[in-house]
């Protein structure tokens, strides 16, 4: 997926992927941003240090429970 992203594949909110991890497909989903906080901090994190206001959105990878289908 990096080499994708870095020759201008966009990647998106509800793209499904199969070469992530093996045999196994996941799903991007977007992160509620009442997350970023918990997650990544405020004080010295990512965006302290790429001075970002408002707050890039941030994706999560979602894989499949044992049935196949995305929670």
């Amino acid at each position: 997926m990096a080499d994708g992203i870095a020759a201008g594949s966009p990647i998106a909110a509800e793209q499904e992927r199969t070469e992530i991890l093996e045999d196994v497909p996941v799903l991007l989903k977007s992160m509620h941003p009442s997350w970023y906080e918990s997650l990544f901090g405020e004080r010295g994190s990512l965006f302290s240090f790429y001075q970002r206001t408002p707050r890039f959105p941030i994706l999560q990878l979602v894989w499949p429970d044992a049935k196949g289908l995305f929670a």
